[in-house]
């Protein structure tokens, strides 16, 4: 899996913000989502059978409902016949780490949030191909030929690249 920088859509995706007028929005990297349990929880569960479909019983860490990564897990859950119990909301995802390495929750966060992660979780993947989030610069239209807008969207891809080719893979 890993980290990489964005080729043509492929799987299923967490839904996208619609764009905005006078506004340019450049892809620059898919970041994997991938599922985080408490050791305890991954001991539980069979790597062979679909990992969401077991945990139709746990509590669950996620965003603010209507943000597209709740839509998404709502999804993702009905799709596999039960809605989430979700016990902790918050953006900030070392907060929902917080819950899953104390076997408070379960979580799908995004795999460059995993650089930070507690010790105690495990992540296991959700698919071949994962569901990705999609990085990508925004700015004003009216900006897009400014020398520092290219300069500033230049050194987001290089720092993409980076990321995609150096990021540390989950265990």
């Amino acid at each position: 899996m890993g980290l990489r920088r964005r080729p043509a859509i492929v799987g299923p995706r967490p839904t996208v913000a619609p764009p905005t007028p006078g506004v340019v929005l450049v892809p620059l990297l898919e970041d994997p989502l991938r599922l985080a349990v408490s050791a305890e929880r991954a001991a539980l569960l069979d790597p062979d059978q679909d990992v969401l479909a077991q945990l139709a019983d746990a509590a669950w860490a996620g965003e603010p409902q209507h943000t597209p990564p709740r839509a998404w897990l709502g999804e993702q859950c009905r799709r596999r016949g039960f809605e989430p119990r979700v016990a902790c909301v918050s953006e900030d995802l070392s907060v929902q780490a917080a819950f899953v390495a104390g076997g408070h929750a379960v979580a799908v966060p995004p795999e460059l949030a995993l650089g930070s992660a507690s010790e105690g979780i495990v992540t296991l993947p959700l698919g071949d191909p994962a569901p990705c989030r999609t990085i990508t610069a925004a700015w004003r239209k009216s900006a897009r030929n400014h020398r520092a807008a290219q300069a500033v969207l230049e050194a987001l891809r290089r720092a993409a690249d980076e990321v995609g080719a150096d990021a540390p893979r989950p265990s």
